[in-house]
């Protein structure tokens, strides 16, 4: 029995073998070349101002924060006909609206307007902005990766990388940064901490920045 039990497990690994054997363990590598992609879109968010409009302006503040490029324009809609919606409850809304975004919502860019419109019920605002946000490369992602009952072997379906981007790009928390920043009004950044150190680095004195002194 111990003979027998031998011969089919040489028997088992032989086949074993032969189907590694009928594999093709090789396949050329398909990187892809493409990156991380930056996109430009228009934010626009449309609301009736009522008693649940700051639950939006903190909806619309987070978004703006986290994507949000430039300055935010905050627009009154009003029915001049109407005889609780005139144009200086609209101002007035406008400008409450504008410091709550300010003052709680950390948007310190805030532009504000009213427009009359005659079919318009109450008051109802626009909110619009321009917003950057990260998309995935240009690229095929692995099978299995949205769906699962799509997953495949064909590993020339998709390519090496694309799927990492992909993920990556879910995850950036603020896209704008993607483009850099300028260092003309910020000291915060690694190149500006980097040159107020490099001199004393190197040896050299600071020069003496006049005025009074204590020693003598």
């Amino acid at each position: 029995m111990r003979y027998g039990a031998r011969i089919a497990t040489v028997l088992l690994l032989l086949g074993a073998g032969a189907a590694v054997n009928a594999c093709d363990m090789y396949q050329e590598g398909h990187y892809t070349e493409q990156k991380i992609q930056v996109a430009h879109e228009k934010y626009v968010r449309e609301f009736a101002v009522d008693g649940s409009r700051n639950d939006v302006l903190a909806e619309i503040a987070r978004h703006y924060n986290r994507y949000g490029d430039d300055g935010l324009y905050l627009t009154v809609v009003y029915n001049p006909a109407a005889p609780d919606a005139t144009a200086m409850k609209a101002t007035q809304s406008a400008a409450d609206m504008a410091a709550w975004l300010r003052q709680k919502g950390g948007v310190d860019q805030v532009r504000t307007d009213i427009l009359p419109a005659r079919d318009t019920q109450g008051l109802r605002a626009i909110v619009s902005y321009g917003s950057v946000t990260a998309e995935a490369p240009d690229c095929n992602v692995m099978s299995g990766y949205e769906r699962r009952e799509d997953f495949g072997k064909d590993i020339d379906s998709y390519d090496l990388g694309c799927t990492v981007d992909t993920v990556i790009a879910k995850q950036i928390a603020r896209p704008k940064d993607l483009l850099g920043r300028d260092f003309e009004n910020t000291h915060t950044d690694a190149r500006g901490v980097v040159n107020q150190v490099e001199g004393a680095r190197a040896g050299e004195m600071n020069k003496s920045l006049g005025g009074e002194s204590t020693t003598k």
